[in-house]
């Protein structure tokens, strides 16, 4: 059988960047295209590269986990992400590359059945090049209509909200929100932005009247030294919003409890709908 280097090439660097995109577009993240072009060439190459080289399945295995994360730690690695997410993305974009190759191949499989139409117009194994755009489009679209289910049922989801602080617990209930993308501008965490009036219970008094007042310069010191200013940006402009981190703060489900390593943000006298505080997608997957 013959195999053309360049439309391999062409072919698996093109489904690896749909992947990329939709990995990105599933977890409400930015796809940094440069990094999602240079690991789709790393893909690509590879898939060409493997054509030449003859390993023992074990170790096929192996390099081909490392191409992987290798392609995945260029397009999510940096400032502030953890391992632990790269990890997580890995994964998810391993399970979206799954779907889009299983949908594909049922597509093909559906039209292997009309053999007999195509015998004319075959190439070498039976597959067209316009046979293939067929497939890539129609598995594209049908993984971008998922995409859209599964953010529409997100973008509608409340969690609740466990935040403990000075051996008290404020109990909230939380709007995830793929608008959210705050982080915290030194470490890169992720903030809930909550409002202040939920906290008054938890929070010394001394602190929460400060913060009520708007004025982080009347908070002791030793709170003060801790507090962080996370920029924003919503419809009406750009804005610091004072944030801090708590001893313990947990999400809440009906399946899981799971706790979080996040920045609480404080805004006045503002309401999220039903709910008392935002949360992003990302940070309770």
């Amino acid at each position: 059988m013959v195999v053309y280097g360049d439309l391999l090439f062409m072919i698996n660097f093109s489904m690896d960047f749909l992947c990329f995109y939709f990995s990105c577009l599933l977890t409400h993240r930015k796809l940094p295209n440069l990094r999602a072009i240079v690991a789709s060439s790393i893909g690509g190459i590879y898939s060409v590269a493997v054509l030449f080289i003859k390993a023992k399945q074990p170790i096929a295995l192996l390099v081909d986990i490392f191409v992987l994360f290798l392609m995945c730690a260029t397009v999510y690695c940096g400032r502030g992400v953890s391992l632990k997410t790269v990890l997580k993305m890995t994964a998810i974009y391993f399970l979206v590359s799954s779907l889009l190759g299983g949908v594909m191949t049922a597509l093909y499989s559906f039209l292997n059945r009309f053999d007999s139409i195509f015998d004319n117009m075959s190439i070498e194994n039976d597959l067209q090049i316009w046979i293939f755009l067929l497939l890539a489009i129609s598995g594209s679209a049908l993984t971008i209509y998922g995409g859209k289910i599964f953010r529409s049922g997100s973008s509608k989801r409340t969690v609740g909200l466990e935040i403990e602080h000075l051996g008290k617990i404020a109990r909230l209930s939380a709007l995830v929100d793929s608008g959210n993308l705050a982080l915290e501008p030194i470490s890169g965490k992720s903030v809930v932005i909550i409002r202040l009036e939920t906290l008054e219970n938890i929070l010394d008094s001394e602190v929460y009247s400060a913060l009520a007042k708007g004025d982080i310069c009347q908070l002791p010191l030793s709170v003060a030294s801790k507090i962080r200013l996370i920029p924003t940006r919503a419809i009406s402009g750009e804005a610091l919003l004072p944030a801090m981190r708590f001893e313990s703060v947990r999400i809440k489900n009906s399946k899981i409890t799971k706790e979080i390593d996040v920045y609480i943000a404080f805004v006045r006298g503002k309401k999220f709908g039903d709910c008392d505080a935002i949360i992003s997608h990302e940070t309770i997957i």
